[in-house]
C-alpha cells in the first residue's frame, strides 16, 4: 500500500509500516497539500494565480 496523506486535523503521511512523518506549516508543505487535492498536473501559472499573485515572502 502506498503512503497515505492525511490533510485533516494535523497534516501528515502515514506510511505502511506505521511510520507517521508530520507535515511542517510552511509554504512547501501547502504546495504538496494543493497539488494532492488537485490530483492532475497544474501550470506554474495556475499555481501563480493561486497564491494571490504575491511573491515569495
Amino acid at each position: 500500500m502506498p503512503p497515505r496523506l492525511y490533510l485533516l486535523d494535523e497534516p501528515h503521511v502515514q506510511e505502511e509500516g506505521g511510520c507517521r512523518l508530520e507535515l511542517a506549516p510552511a509554504r512547501p508543505t501547502y504546495l504538496l497539500v494543493y497539488l494532492a487535492c488537485r490530483g492532475e498536473w497544474v501550470s506554474r501559472e495556475a499555481l501563480a494565480g493561486a497564491s494571490g499573485g504575491r511573491g515569495p515572502a
